[in-house]
């Protein structure tokens, strides 16, 4: 695995552009989706299980889980990410 550089080829062709996008996606995730997704997509365990393993309510996981998924869209989309609204 190699880290990702702002000055990567942003006009790399091929399968390999896409799984870049998705891996710089990822990584502008706050950690606490990223890891809810990641569990979800690549283990597959149901939302309760995720939410017993990160040790929060299973409205949370649903939560992290719709955030992590629009702003993986928006960003694969060529959208700038969200800003997060602080109360």
């Amino acid at each position: 695995m190699s880290s990702i550089e702002e000055n990567d080829a942003p006009d790399m062709a091929g399968p390999e552009a896409g799984g870049r996008d998705i891996e710089r996606a990822l990584a502008m995730l706050v950690e606490d989706q990223r890891n809810a997704l990641l569990l979800v997509v690549l283990e597959g365990p149901s939302y309760r299980e995720v939410a017993e393993v990160q040790g929060v309510p299973i409205g949370t996981v649903m939560s992290r889980l719709a955030r992590a998924r629009v702003q993986i869209k928006n960003y694969l989309d060529g959208g700038r990410p969200a800003l997060r609204r602080v109360k």
